[in-house]
C-alpha cells in the first residue's frame, strides 16, 4: 500500500471513528441538546459547544467562543498524544471496503462546514435591502419546523406570570420578554413539571427538578417561541437548549 498523505490521514482519522464513543471514552459529556463544554479551552461554567453530523455520518465540534472548528484528530493531539494517529490511520485504512477507499478521494477535497441555515438565502437578501425587515421574519418563520417541542415551548411560554406573589421556596423560571427586556414572566418550575409531566423530554424534566432559579431567553418570531435557551441564576450552574436549535444558533 502507497503511503498516505497527511491530508488523507486526517480525513480518515476524521471520518471512520466514532467522535461521540471517543467523546465518552476521555469522559467528555455531550448533552442531550448536543451542547457541550468545549473541550479545547478552559470551560466549566456554560457549555460553549456543540456537536454536529456531517451529511457523510462524521461529527465536527463547534465552540461558539472561540468560532473554530474541531475534529477528532484534535482531540487525539490534546488527550492521547501517544498515539501515533498516522499509524491508526493505516490501520483503519487497510480495514475499509474498497467502496469506502474510493469515496476518501472524492471527498478528501470537501470543507468542513456548519450546517447551512435554510433562510441564509433570505438573510443575504435582507443584508442587501431586497426585503424588508417584516419579509425577512415571514421567511425565517416558513423555514422553521412547528414540531410538538415548539408546541410545548409556546404552551409553556403561555403559562408565564406578570408576577410572584408568594416564592414559598418554589423554583422559578424568569422568562426574558425579548422585545422589551426590562420585562420578565415568571413559571413555577413545579407547575411546569405538573401539568405536562411525560410529555415534557427526560433531560428538561431533570433540569427542572434539579437547576436553581433560572432565566429563560426564547427566541421569538412573529409571535412563536422558535427556541429557548434556559440558564440558572442560582444553585449548580446550568445550560439547557430546547427547539429549533438546529436552525437558530442562539
Amino acid at each position: 500500500m502507497a503511503e498516505l498523505t497527511k491530508k488523507e490521514i486526517y480525513y480518515i482519522v476524521n471520518h471512520y471513528i466514532d467522535t461521540r464513543k471517543l467523546l465518552k471514552s476521555l469522559n467528555i459529556n455531550v448533552r442531550a441538546n448536543n451542547s457541550m463544554f468545549c473541550p479545547f479551552h478552559d470551560n466549566t461554567e456554560t457549555p460553549a459547544a456543540h456537536l454536529y453530523r456531517e451529511d457523510d455520518g462524521s461529527h465536527t465540534i463547534y465552540c461558539y467562543s472561540e468560532d473554530k472548528l474541531y475534529h477528532n484528530s484534535d482531540l487525539y493531539r490534546n488527550y492521547l498524544p501517544n498515539i501515533n494517529i498516522d499509524d491508526l490511520a493505516k490501520l483503519l485504512y487497510e480495514n475499509l471496503p474498497e467502496e469506502e477507499k474510493l469515496k476518501i478521494a472524492d471527498n478528501i477535497d470537501k470543507p468542513y462546514e456548519l450546517p447551512e441555515l435554510p433562510f441564509i438565502g433570505a438573510l443575504q437578501d435582507f443584508a442587501q435591502h431586497k426585503i424588508t425587515y417584516k419579509q425577512l421574519m415571514e421567511k425565517i418563520s416558513l423555514s422553521l419546523p412547528y414540531d410538538d417541542t415548539i408546541k410545548l415551548l409556546n404552551d409553556l411560554y403561555a403559562m408565564g406570570e406578570s408576577k410572584v406573589n408568594d416564592h414559598k421556596g418554589n423554583k422559578y423560571l424568569y422568562y426574558m420578554n425579548n422585545y422589551d427586556t426590562s420585562k420578565y414572566k415568571f413559571m413555577s418550575a413545579s407547575k411546569a413539571l405538573i401539568e405536562y409531566g411525560n410529555s415534557l423530554p427526560g433531560y428538561f424534566r431533570e433540569y427542572l427538578r434539579t437547576s436553581g432559579d433560572s432565566i429563560m431567553i426564547p427566541n421569538m418570531i412573529n409571535g412563536i417561541v422558535y427556541s429557548v435557551t434556559f440558564r440558572n441564576i442560582r444553585g449548580k450552574k446550568q445550560f439547557l437548549k430546547l427547539g429549533a436549535t438546529t436552525h437558530l444558533f442562539y
